[in-house]
C-alpha cells in the first residue's frame, strides 16, 4: 500500500472512467444531432409555407387583374 493510505488506480478503473466519459459525450452528440434535424425540418416547413402564401398571392393578384376564368 502506498504512503498516505490511498489505493492506486488500476487500468480497469481508468478504462471504466474513460468509457463513461465517451458514453456521456456520445449522448450529447446524439442530442445535438436530433436538435439539428428538428431545426432543419422547421426551416424547410416554414419555407414551404411561405412559398405557398407567395404563390397564392400571385394567383389572386392575377385573377383580379385579368378577371375570373369563366
Amino acid at each position: 500500500m502506498p504512503p498516505g493510505g490511498s489505493n492506486p488506480r488500476t487500468a480497469d478503473d481508468v478504462s471504466v472512467e474513460l468509457s463513461s466519459r465517451r458514453t456521456g459525450m456520445s449522448f450529447q452528440r446524439t442530442r445535438m444531432s436530433a436538435d439539428r434535424t428538428l431545426m432543419s425540418v422547421l426551416r424547410t416547413s416554414l419555407s414551404l409555407i411561405s412559398f405557398g402564401f407567395t404563390i397564392f398571392a400571385a394567383v389572386v393578384s392575377m385573377v383580379f387583374a385579368i378577371g375570373p376564368f369563366v
